[in-house]
């Protein structure tokens, strides 16, 4: 019974958060925002400075 209340929970969870995107538009400080926050730990993973080429994000 447990194991079922979980999955209705991450059902309706997932449900809610999709039905919220959108993707922010070019030059906008969202955008610039989301890549200097994955930019540290990109950079730390390949061990040098990145510049991310964003074609659809």
């Amino acid at each position: 019974m447990r194991t079922l209340f979980t999955i209705i929970l991450l059902l309706i969870g997932s449900s809610v958060f999709a039905q919220n995107w959108h993707e922010p538009k070019r030059g906008t400080d969202t955008r610039l925002a989301l890549m200097d926050a994955i930019r540290p730990h990109v950079e730390w993973q390949l061990g040098k400075p990145i510049q991310f080429v964003v074609d659809n994000l």
